[in-house]
């Protein structure tokens, strides 16, 4: 960074979230091409098991950081020590 440049808080804690949560952001970016592929596409069931997962994976990365729940605006207060595929539970 130049001696003249500011950082970006919202960019820098942004950034620092996604080296926390790598194997997450991963588990998301990997949900949000399946469910543009045209075969994903077509089978509704499981384009609403790729939705659920994906917003299970929100929900814990949430706690997490200790979000308030997106529907209701709650905290919820279970903090996972680690997100994991077994915490996301059988989609």
């Amino acid at each position: 960074m130049d001696a003249g440049t500011e950082a970006n808080p919202v960019l820098e804690l942004s950034l620092r979230h996604a080296r926390e949560h790598r194997d997450d952001m991963a588990l998301w970016l990997a949900l949000q091409v399946l469910m543009t592929d045209d075969m994903a596409l077509a089978d509704d069931a499981l384009q609403d098991r790729l939705l659920l997962l994906q917003d299970r994976l929100e929900d814990k990365i949430r706690a997490w950081h200790g979000l308030p729940d997106r529907n209701t605006g709650v905290l919820t207060g279970n903090q996972p020590s680690r997100l994991s595929n077994n915490s996301l539970g059988q989609f």
